[in-house]
């Protein structure tokens, strides 16, 4: 049996203050934790914003280099999970700001604050989830549409022309 000053097998020291469950951090710690996780949302919401973007401005400008499109309802609910990915990442930010902005204007009025932090709190997450959803679908509904239509790129032309000031053969490529 082990004596006071002996720690069991599988106890350790305590290596930060919070460290074992017995302790309560402290509010440095807390906060430090809280701005990680709101960067990190910050900054997962902004990545997937700009994706949803990038591919729905890329995919529009691609189809004039198809010989044809077999399939253009794929492209088109393709668009659609983009546009609504993009929609609920302006949604879900929008919503982060008016949850920290009513801290401002509810300080007076506890219990409304709470009750609008909490409505607010809801759409931000339908908004979020949308976000995620519209990005998955969209990138999956684009990947098949690629696939469908792999066979139809129209590939640039390659005409050879000789160069008359030094008799060297140069490819030109016309589209």
């Amino acid at each position: 049996m082990p004596s006071g000053d002996q720690r069991r097998q599988g106890d350790r020291e305590p290596t930060d203050e919070g460290d074992t469950p017995s302790q309560r951090p402290s509010t440095e710690i807390v906060h430090t934790n809280i701005t990680l996780a709101n960067n990190y949302r910050l900054e997962l919401s902004k990545t997937m914003l700009a994706l949803s973007a990038a591919l729905f401005a890329f995919t529009t400008s691609f189809p004039p280099a198809l010989m044809r499109i077999d399939y253009p309802m794929i492209l088109a609910c393709s668009w659609i999970a983009l546009a609504i990915s993009t929609i609920g990442g302006l949604l879900n930010l929008y919503g982060w700001e008016k949850f920290y902005i009513s801290y401002r204007d509810y300080h007076r009025d506890y219990c409304c604050g709470k009750a609008y932090r909490k409505w607010i709190t809801r759409g931000r997450r339908v908004a979020h989830i949308a976000q995620m959803l519209g990005l998955i679908v969209g990138i999956s509904v684009l990947a098949a549409f690629v696939f469908v239509n792999r066979t139809n790129v129209k590939l640039a032309e390659a005409k050879e022309t000789k160069s008359t000031t030094d008799n060297v053969s140069v490819v030109k490529v016309f589209k």
